[in-house]
Order: structure tokens, then sequence, then C-alpha cells
């Protein structure tokens, strides 16, 4: 377990600031989830120290109208179930924790879109309610229009265009 750690350590402090440095976004991104998964993991080891004490609280807690001796026979049970209990608290807290370390994942992602799209300067969507087809965009999508339920388009760069026919300056709307 500590070769793991110490192999761990090294890779992020090795890693990180060579991810940062080079500009490589990906191996960062990389760096940060594994600094997360072993956060992860350390609290499920935080809890699995703390078991014991958890499960005589919530016993006291949840069965206050049991008699002492009843309390004492179901602690006594745990007691004796605690390696079975021990490796179904370590996989539901990991499975747990991952569950909910993707849902806030996602929520971001989603937030961010949110934010992207309603910025200045991002890709332009056409939005129309009723009576939006494609033939009103394309003449030769008419044949297909029945088939079609949704289409979007592709703009070529500006800067893909031959500059010798034409010449223009595109400024952002934050500039004038």
């Amino acid at each position: 377990m500590g070769t793991i750690c110490v192999v761990y350590g090294i890779g992020i402090y090795y890693l990180l600031p060579l991810s940062l440095l080079t500009g490589n976004l990906t191996l960062v991104l990389y760096v940060f989830f594994f600094i997360l998964m072993g956060m992860i993991l350390g609290l499920v080891l935080l809890a699995f120290n703390f078991q014991k004490m958890i499960e005589i609280f919530l016993t006291y807690l949840l069965f206050f109208w049991e008699r002492k001796s009843m309390k004492l026979l179901i602690i006594k049970n745990l007691d004796l179930h605690r390696q079975k209990n021990k490796m179904t608290a370590i996989i539901y807290s990991l499975t747990l924790g991952t569950i909910i370390f993707i849902l806030v994942t996602l929520s971001l992602q989603i937030q961010q879109l949110t934010a992207t799209s309603s910025m200045v300067g991002t890709d332009v969507e056409v939005k129309k309610n009723a009576g939006f087809r494609a033939s009103d965009v394309d003449l030769v999508l008419r044949q297909y229009e029945d088939d079609i339920l949704d289409f979007g388009f592709v703009a070529l760069p500006v800067t893909n265009q031959n500059t010798t026919k034409f010449s223009s300056k595109v400024y952002s709307d934050s500039r004038i």
C-alpha cells in the first residue's frame, strides 16, 4: 500500500507541473481525475475506520425503544458479521462516491455548455417555432423534407477563404 501511495504522489508531483508547463490539457484533466479518485478512496478508507462507532451510534439512535439486551444483541451480531459488512460497506461507498462524482461532473458540463451558448461570439443558433422547414433554407432539401426531422449547417471558417479575391476584417462585438 505504501508503494502505491509513493508512486501516486510522485506521479502527481511530476505530471501536474509538466502538463501545466507544456499546456497539455488532456494530461491536466487526467491528473485531476486521479486526484479526485484518490480523494474518494481516502474518504472511503476514513469511513471504514469509523464504521464500528457509526454502527453503535445508529443502533442506539434507531432502536431507542428496545431493551438494553436487544441493543447489545444487535451490536454483537454486527461484530460477528464485521468482515462481510466491511466488504459490503467498501463496495457501497466506492459505488456511491463514483456515482456522485459523475453526476456532479455532468451537472458542471451542462452548466458550462448553457453558459457558453449564451456568450457573444459562440456558434450561431437559429430558432424558429412552427413552420420552419428544410426547404425554407435549402431548395435541394425540398425533395426530402418529409423525411428530415432536424438539420444543421456548418460554415467554413473565414480564414479558409481566398484573401486575394476580397479583403475583410473580422472583429468581436466586444471591440466595437
